[in-house]
């Protein structure tokens, strides 16, 4: 099967670069195509990196940020003590 291909897709096709850093097709060892982006995978990989830091810092800050998180019965034994004319 044939199909007509215009001489700006082939152009184009020739001049893919990676979106991030602007590394061209041929110097990349991987470039994955998206609709209108490509990343290679040098970006990938620090992406990767910055995700997993990022993930980090949050299970980090959750388990020292000092919270007591409080099981459901604990909470309806607190509120059946409450006093709600002094508003607990």
């Amino acid at each position: 099967m044939f199909f007509n291909v215009s001489p700006f897709f082939i152009k184009m096709k020739k001049n893919l670069k990676c979106s991030f850093c602007g590394r061209d097709k041929k110097d990349a060892s991987i470039l994955v195509s998206g609709m209108e982006a490509h990343i290679c995978d040098q970006c990938v990989s620090q992406a990767v990196q910055i995700v997993k830091e990022e993930e980090a810092e949050r299970n980090k800050f959750g388990a020292e940020s000092g919270f007591n998180l409080l099981k459901p019965t604990e909470i309806t034994d607190f509120l059946d003590q409450c006093n709600w004319s002094n508003r607990c």
